[in-house]
């Protein structure tokens, strides 16, 4: 039976994310058309990606808002919009942005990093969050129900390839899995942050520490809250 890496937990041949820890299936990148599809090895992409190096991530589950749109027939540019309102907090503030198979992913350190970089994201995920806040309010009465956006916040080693004016190209490495991890710990709607995130953030916001889950295979990931 496939199972995830990480805890084990039964998947379908077809998952993207594990449903109870939230870690990404190994192998998973997020690929623009012009890349090998997820069929390629492992190896085949590491072979194009850039050097291994330190970024700070910032991921938004936006699937609620993919399936919502679908559900009432909603036009293609609807929900182009909405991908692009989420990507804009994110390049406004230096960082790269692709959406892709119901996730929205930021990269701030590539190609240029920031000694503020934990700051301008999580910056950009309340931005974020704010913009999805609206979105939903407006569309509720015709969605019939109020998707909420989800958003982890991570800092780690990755390979990332960016493609000017195309965004991110792909992303692999353990940091997009632990920020996958993050996002399935926390309450819906809400930022959550690594413990690394919490730290580099200081004074200038206030977190609140999210319980262990029972079954985490791994106990030393601490998850933070923002608190609003």
């Amino acid at each position: 039976m496939f199972a995830c890496h990480a805890c084990r937990h039964p998947l379908s041949l077809a998952s993207k994310f594990c449903p109870h820890c939230g870690a990404p299936i190994r192998g998973t990148s997020l690929l623009t058309k012009s890349t090998p599809d997820l069929r390629s090895s492992t190896r085949e992409l590491v072979g194009m990606l850039s050097p291994m190096q330190v970024v700070t991530l910032v991921l938004g589950d936006v699937a609620a808002f993919v399936e919502a749109y679908a559900a009432a027939d909603t036009a293609p540019e609807t929900r182009k919009t909405f991908e692009a309102l989420l990507a804009e907090p994110i390049t406004r503030r230096g960082g790269v942005a692709k959406s892709h198979e119901g996730f929205t992913l930021g990269l701030f350190g590539v190609p240029v990093g920031h000694d503020d970089d934990a700051l301008r994201a999580i910056e950009a995920a309340t931005e974020m969050r704010e913009v999805a806040r609206a979105l939903a309010a407006e569309a509720v009465d015709r969605l019939q129900f109020e998707p909420k956006l989800t958003i982890s916040v991570n800092t780690g080693i990755v390979s990332a390839s960016v493609g000017g004016d195309q965004g991110i190209m792909s992303v692999l490495g353990e940091a997009l899995e632990e920020a996958g991890r993050v996002q399935g710990l926390a309450r819906k709607g809400s930022i959550a942050v690594c413990e690394k995130i919490r730290t580099q953030a200081g004074s200038a916001h206030d977190f609140a520490e999210l319980a262990p889950v029972l079954g985490e295979p791994r106990a030393s990931l601490r998850v933070f809250e923002l608190v609003e």
